[in-house]
Parts: structure tokens; sequence; C-alpha cells
């Protein structure tokens, strides 16, 4: 079975940050600075003049290591976003005050999130690899294309950031029969009703995110293989000789839905 181009990438990362250790004085920094943390950690009294600043490499490692932080906090979105499935399969609140109800409902709330944050995230991605490359990524396109396909869910956020919190008429079922189970005469049918309700409730719910994370994937996997296409320095002979390359190779067509690349301008 063939890697995934997130797996080739996260070894290409692995080979271009072991890189960093060739770089002059970087080694002795980070002994310094895991130094000082563990004097801290321990309590020994530590002078501010013992504490490492921060390490300056070249502008084009920092670029370079700007996109890399990038896709590997896009990486980290999606990762958080697969994790609401089990969210929703668990209800860990037996005998404290929260509902059923608040937590399925504070769960949808949290899944429509992830997607606002994985598109603000893929925007800074796409942006932070362009500056290190030689062509120029058009990320408008992309983007709009990710709004298309998850709109439903981007909409559900922005009306549950500047209006009101998200309901749908099973959860407001699922509210309203916790309410009747108050009742000391016909309080235990409507409870049932009430863990019925939300056991077919989480479970769509569940099913929901991991069929929509599998698409959001694509587009991981797509800007994990527009990445190892289009950034030389991710390249492992070029990590290897050196984590400063001074030629990049032009940008070549991505992954399908990624950005195709264009020629940057000469300036005049």
């Amino acid at each position: 079975m063939d890697k995934s181009k997130q797996s080739e990438l996260l070894d290409a990362i692995g080979v271009w940050i072991k890189a960093l250790d060739s770089y002059p004085g970087f080694r002795e920094w980070q002994r310094k600075k895991v130094g000082a943390v563990l004097s801290l950690v321990e309590g020994f009294p530590i002078r501010d003049d013992d504490l490492p600043g921060e390490f300056q490499f070249t502008a084009e490692i920092n670029r370079q290591h700007e996109a890399i932080l990038a896709y590997l906090s896009l990486a980290q979105s999606f990762y958080t976003l697969q994790q609401c499935e089990f969210y929703f399969r668990r209800y860990p609140f037996a005998h404290l005050p929260v509902s059923k109800e608040d937590h399925i409902r504070n769960m949808c709330e949290m899944y429509f999130n992830r997607f606002y944050e994985f598109k603000e995230r893929l925007k800074r991605c796409l942006n932070a690899v362009d500056a290190t490359i030689e062509g120029t990524i058009n990320t408008g396109p992309v983007l709009k294309s990710f709004a298309k396909d998850f709109d439903q869910e981007l909409r559900a956020r922005n009306s549950i950031h500047h209006h009101e919190r998200f309901d749908d008429g099973a959860i407001h079922g699922i509210g309203l029969a916790l309410i009747m189970g108050y009742s000391d005469k016909v309080g235990p049918g409507w409870r049932d009703v009430a863990n019925r309700g939300y056991r077919r409730s989480s479970a769509e719910w569940a099913a929901r995110v991991k069929r929509r994370s599998k698409m959001v994937e694509t587009y991981l996997e797509a800007v994990a293989g527009a990445m190892l296409d289009m950034c030389s320095y991710l390249q492992p002979e070029a990590a290897k000789a050196s984590v400063t390359p001074s030629v990049t190779r032009s940008a070549k067509s991505p992954a399908a839905r990624a950005a195709k690349p264009v020629k940057k301008p000469k300036r005049s």
C-alpha cells in the first residue's frame, strides 16, 4: 500500500529538522535551552543572563520554518476534527450537572468550529509556503472550493458565533424529554425517551464527523503533496546538503484540488 502524502511529508520534515543540527551554533543553543528549562523545573535559581535568547537563523530558514509549522498546525486541526467522532460517542458526565442535551449541543458547536479553524489555517499554510517557493500559489480558488464543500458547517459556525446557540429538532426533543423526566409521575418514561433520542442523535453525528472529516482530509493530502512537489528544501538531498538552500525548483502542478502555481513576474 502506497504511503500517503501526509506521511511522506512528515518524513521529509523530520529530515529537515535533523539537518538543523549542522547549523552553526544551533546544537549548543539547544543544550543551553534544555539545561535552563530543566533547572527551572527542578526549582534551581537561574539568572536571566543564563537564559538563552531566541536563536537567529537566516531569513530563508525562518520562512521555511514558518511554512513547516503552518502545515503541522493545519494537520493538528484535522486531527482534532477527527476526534469529535469519539466525543460524540461518549457521555462522561453521569451524575454531574451537564445534561445529554448540553453535551451534544456543545459537541456540535465544537465540530462546526473545527471547519472554520481548518479554513483559516489552510490560508495561513498556503501563504507561508508561497513565501518559500519560486512560483506563486493561487490561494483564493482553494479557499473558495473549501468554503463551497463545507458551506453548511461554516454557516452554522457563523450563526453560532454571531447570533445564537446551535439547535435542531433532535436536540430540542432531547431537552424537552429531559424536562419531562423531572415529573414524579411520568418521569421514568420520558427519561427513557431522552436516552433513546440521545443515543440515536449522537450516533448520527459521529457518523457525520467520520464522513465529513474524510472530505477535509483530501485538502490536507493535497497540501502535503503540493509541499513535497514545490518545496525544494524538503527534498532529502537538499535538506541533508544544507539547511539554507539557495536554489529552489520551479513550482509544479500540485495534487488534485490544490492551487496551480504561476510564474512570479520579474521586477523591473
